[in-house]
């Protein structure tokens, strides 16, 4: 807690105006004058505000009955619509369903990770290990499964997975 000291000068112009002394510290001015203005001004920076690195994604806060289960993305291979459900697979080989629609799940995803390949499959890019092209276009997984690539997210995907 600051101790300050509210003091009045005599004959001065604004004497019904408290004068807010403090007692010097760490990283704190000794006299505070709300009348006056400041003497040094820092201008703010112009252009973009840095962006924190894409790499450190936190914990997503998936629905579940009961409450909320906290997830890392990372550990998400894919998940898979189902009408008004979604099946979210986990790389350690559970299944999580939630009662929500893919749209609603792939807007809590950081979009920096995770692609719609499919209307009903969203996967997690880092978990892609092959792209096969036999009877139509499939990725396959880190966990095994195959995700269908739509004919028209393909050109989308290989520039998200920098394949030209």
């Amino acid at each position: 807690m600051i101790n300050k000291i509210f003091e009045r000068k005599k004959g001065d112009a604004n004497r019904n105006k408290p004068k807010i002394k403090s007692f010097p510290g760490p990283g704190r001015l000794s006299t505070f004058d709300p009348t006056s203005k400041p003497t040094n001004h820092v201008p703010m920076p112009t252009g973009d505000v840095p962006k924190p690195p894409q790499n450190d994604f936190g914990p997503v806060a998936l629905p579940v009955q009961g409450g909320y289960l906290m997830v890392p993305p990372g550990s998400i291979v894919f998940c898979r619509a189902a009408g008004n459900y979604t099946h979210i697979f986990l790389s350690n080989g559970k299944e999580l369903s939630l009662c929500k629609r893919l749209k609603e799940v792939e807007s809590l995803l950081p979009e920096a990770l995770f692609y719609r390949v499919h209307q009903t499959y969203l996967v997690n890019l880092r978990h892609v290990k092959m792209w096969l092209r036999e009877n139509g276009d499939f990725l396959h997984l880190s966990n095994g499964e195959k995700a269908p690539v739509a004919r028209l997210r393909k050109k989308g995907l290989k520039s998200r997975l920098n394949l030209g």
